[in-house]
């Protein structure tokens, strides 16, 4: 039996992931000039987007807000592993990580 909620649900987690990243880029947009980053990697922990080995993890390492691109207001994450760095939308992460990145960014506008 198929369950007729089911896309109830979906749209209910795509408002909410939704909601979550207006968060992030309200505060990251209030805290940054355009061009500047903010670090969240000493702030809580590590925050951890693929586990390499059990030596390595690629981590996020900051946030960006950008003033070379049609909108002003992008803002980006980059992570990072060994000498390589990556940069991500917001949209790229499930809910759980956007939840750690506002944390840890609150966290890092608070200790600046």
């Amino acid at each position: 039996m198929k369950n007729r909620l089911a896309p109830v649900y979906k749209f209910r987690l795509d408002l909410l992931k939704a909601e979550i990243i207006d968060g992030i880029i309200v505060i990251a947009i209030n805290a940054l000039k355009p061009a500047e980053h903010i670090d969240l990697e000493d702030n809580r922990g590590s925050l951890v987007i693929n586990a390499i080995d059990d030596q390595q993890s690629e981590v996020i390492q900051c946030i960006e807000r950008l003033d070379k691109s049609p909108n002003p207001d992008i803002i980006v994450v980059w992570s990072g592993v060994y000498e390589e760095e990556n940069r991500h939308s917001l949209q790229d992460f499930e809910i759980p990580m956007l939840i750690n990145i506002l944390d840890a960014l609150e966290a890092a506008i608070e200790n600046e």
